[in-house]
This record gives structure tokens, C-alpha cells and sequence, in this order.
């Protein structure tokens, strides 16, 4: 079992651990086109691909999720 020394959750899994551990550093990125943030980028993927009806893999996709990238829109 993984322990969180911030705020006592457990974890099975170390990557779940390390994945949780980014939501107490303030490791963020954002979407580049509304600067919304994300811990995960997996979920800043299913934002611009739901809120932005941006589809997966074309570039205006690839500018959106770039760690400081911007649409220029």
C-alpha cells in the first residue's frame, strides 16, 4: 500500500500515488484555448476533445493541449 503524507489517502498502485501526488505540488497545465486547468493531462484531452469538439490528433488539437500552447483564436 501507497500512503499520501498529505492527506492520508492509500493507494494500491505507486502510479496512482505519483498521480496523486501532483495534486498537492500545483503541477498544472491548461487548455489553450479557454486556460481552463488540469492536474491530468488525460483529462485535459477529454476536455478540448467534449468542450471544444476538437477531434483527437489533428493540429488544432495538438495546439490546444501543448503546456502553454494557445489556438490563436
Amino acid at each position: 500500500m501507497f500512503n499520501c503524507v498529505l492527506c492520508d489517502k492509500v493507494y494500491v498502485h505507486k502510479r496512482d500515488l505519483n498521480r496523486h501526488d501532483k495534486t498537492h505540488n500545483g503541477s498544472v497545465i491548461s487548455c489553450g484555448i479557454c486556460f481552463k486547468t488540469f492536474v491530468q493531462r488525460n483529462n485535459l484531452n477529454i476536455h478540448v476533445q467534449k468542450c471544444h469538439k476538437i477531434a483527437k490528433d489533428t493540429p488544432e488539437f495538438h495546439s490546444a493541449i501543448r503546456i502553454g500552447g494557445a489556438m490563436g483564436i
